[in-house]
């Protein structure tokens, strides 16, 4: 995030601000202003069809590199979610810690991966029509795909508790620098993202966890627990911001993957 393109929020045009996630906010704060406003959250895991797999090779990560699943398998094109991965799998679960060996391990595992991969989805949506026409059977997917397929009634599960684990990120918006918009309809809008009424919709329909900490708290443990954002008992990895260098790196490395190299 470079700063110079970006205003720091007013918090105080925030009405719920004190509500926010505090470890996610704190992310974003400079020099004692904050940057972005966190409105969502969710997990990064080990996603696929129940019925088209053997269920008990999805404990690991490492059903990636499973010949079996050669031509079968979607990964995101993302380097933040490619990364994690590759991380995860090669048994690095902080990535603000990952040294350029930890990093070198990693791009090698995804090159290996990445034979076995039929495409890199862009977003939910086209992921979806992969895994729902059974093209694809195997994923690593935002908690919205399980969430979104299990409604219409296909049988597609996450795993967030693989041996070697699962990652969890969140979004947010900003307010850039000499922006063309209202900045009335811009907090406006954070306003009504905030409200809890929009908590609810947010973690049953999308399988998202909401910025709001108190709405959260206000769902329950049972209801969380059952859309896929409870706690567990394996390593999860935080994609919070890293150095910015090693970043520049991973973007040159998976371009390279991507194209064969």
């Amino acid at each position: 995030m470079r700063r110079a393109l970006l205003e720091p929020l007013d918090t105080s045009r925030i009405d719920l601000w004190s509500d926010v996630n505090t470890q996610m906010k704190e992310a974003f704060k400079i020099d004692g202003s904050y940057y972005m406003l966190p409105m969502d959250w969710g997990t990064t895991a080990l996603t696929y069809r129940t019925d088209m797999v053997d269920v008990a090779k999805m404990s690991s990560l490492a059903v990636f590199l499973d010949p079996a699943y050669s031509g079968r398998i979607a990964l995101p094109d993302n380097v933040d979610d490619i990364y994690a991965l590759g991380y995860l799998a090669t048994g690095v679960t902080d990535w603000t810690k990952a040294t350029d060996a930890d990093f070198e391990v990693a791009t090698a595992w995804l090159r290996q991966a990445h034979q076995n991969v039929r495409t890199y989805w862009a977003d939910g949506a086209e992921l979806s029509q992969l895994m729902g026409s059974g093209e694809v059977i195997v994923s690593w997917a935002w908690s919205e795909t399980p969430a979104t397929m299990a409604a219409e009634g296909l049988p597609i599960e996450a795993n967030r508790s693989t041996v070697e684990g699962s990652s969890s990120w969140f979004c947010g918006y900003v307010n850039l620098a000499n922006g063309p918009n209202s900045e009335d309809k811009m907090y406006d809008f954070f306003n009504a993202w905030m409200d809890p009424g929009s908590a609810d919709y947010i973690v049953s329909e999308w399988g998202y966890g909401h910025g709001n900490e108190t709405a959260m708290a206000a769902i329950g443990s049972e209801a969380l627990n059952d859309a896929g954002l409870g706690p567990v008992d394996v390593p999860v990895l935080a994609q919070v911001p890293m150095n910015q260098q090693l970043r520049e790196k991973m973007i040159a490395e998976f371009e390279k993957i991507k194209a064969g190299f």
